[in-house]
């Protein structure tokens, strides 16, 4: 398996410094902060064994967990995220499979098995993540609010990122 470890590298510090210095700074209408550092493991290669999508999901999480003084939050959200990933790739198989030493992306899966594949997801880290705040005390509608309109916000910043990742290179599926 040949993965293009520089590149992903690069990713990671990319998207976690994007978060930590700019979006955790930013927040809608004082409550809502979106969340893109789990685009790192989305779009991890096909092929990434289960083992290291749960140690870098959880990595990941981590990471975050410090900068953003959140006690485990992230990285249970993301290991989660990690765990679901192989699932939901099973799940949303495309008729001809996969080239496995891809990245999950536009250019190959097109347009709506992205949207699926990155909607499923997010929805499943931002749920464990807000659940978990909730179960710090706070209410059953701020919990519905921050998670419908987080989820949303974040879901549409990442899938403008993984476009812009894809104007470089042509032949998009749309």
């Amino acid at each position: 398996m040949i993965y293009n470890i520089p590149v992903n590298i690069i990713r990671f510090v990319a998207l976690l410094a994007f978060q930590i210095l700019v979006l955790n700074n930013v927040e809608l209408n004082g409550t809502i902060n979106p969340y893109v550092y789990p685009l790192f493991i989305l779009l991890l290669p096909i092929s990434t064994p289960k083992w290291l999508l749960l140690i870098l999901g959880f990595s990941t999480g981590l990471v975050v967990d410090v900068f953003s003084n959140s006690i485990g939050m992230h990285a249970s959200a993301t290991t989660l995220l990690a765990f679901l990933r192989p699932v939901v790739m099973q799940i949303l198989t495309p008729r001809g499979g996969y080239e496995m030493l891809n990245s999950p992306s536009i250019k190959y899966l097109g347009f709506q098995w992205i949207l699926a594949y990155t909607s499923i997801l997010i929805v499943a880290h931002h749920f464990l993540y807000f659940a978990i705040e909730i179960a710090s005390g706070a209410g059953i509608g701020y919990f519905i609010l921050k998670f419908v309109i987080t989820s949303i916000i974040s879901l549409l910043i990442i899938l403008l990122l993984q476009f812009l990742f894809q104007l470089k290179k042509t032949n998009a599926k749309f």
